[in-house]
């Protein structure tokens, strides 16, 4: 099963049957995914899941659509807080695009430090990985984030990567997380369910 988080929507894409909430469609050999994504309204959020028998080609046909860009982040956690950062008015995690000739784990550990202007981090444990789309000067991006619980143990004050839009970087506890999510995205609330981060 993929989830993909197109704008504020839920895209399933999954060879088991639909859940209740969700909208289903079924991928066969006259599926054409950019009609259906053309279709998929910008008024409210929609729940939607498209059935498949062949879960390896329904995925490839629908990222064949886009221009795929690999990225990684991480929950950085010291004790009972955690890293967030503010960024394009939204509370979000640190993460970053992946670099020639880096491999995932680095590139995860560089976003991170040059994110928040921190050292230090180490990777604990592999997480999941999330998929959101967005455009660029008309051409479609699947950004494919690995995430990563990590660990730090810094404790000077943070130093926001202001060029990459971030404005805040603060740690935050359990307390705090469910006023975040009222103003963050879908993925980054996955995250949190991963590593079972309650507030």
């Amino acid at each position: 099963m993929y989830e993909v988080f197109i704008n504020h929507h839920s895209l399933i894409i999954s060879n088991s049957v639909a859940q209740d909430n969700y909208k289903q469609y079924e991928f066969n050999v006259a599926f054409v995914w950019a009609d259906f994504l053309n279709k998929i309204s910008d008024d409210k959020s929609s729940k939607l899941w498209v059935f498949c028998n062949d879960l390896d080609l329904a995925w490839s046909s629908f990222k064949s659509e886009f221009t795929v860009i690999k990225a990684a982040g991480g929950l950085v956690q010291k004790e009972d807080n955690f890293i967030f950062i503010y960024r394009n008015g939204k509370w979000d995690l640190p993460k970053g695009k992946l670099e020639l000739n880096e491999d995932i784990e680095e590139c995860a550990v560089r976003e991170v430090e040059e994110e928040c202007g921190i050292d230090g981090v180490s990777i604990q444990s592999k997480l999941l990985q999330t998929y959101h789309t967005y455009n660029i000067e008309d051409k479609m991006i699947l950004k494919e984030t690995h995430w990563y619980l990590m660990k730090s143990i810094y404790s000077k004050g943070f130093c926001p990567q202001i060029e990459e839009g971030i404005e805040k970087v603060e740690w935050k506890n359990l307390h705090d997380i469910p006023r975040l999510m009222k103003n963050s995205f879908a993925n980054i609330q996955r995250v949190l369910d991963c590593a079972k981060i309650r507030g």
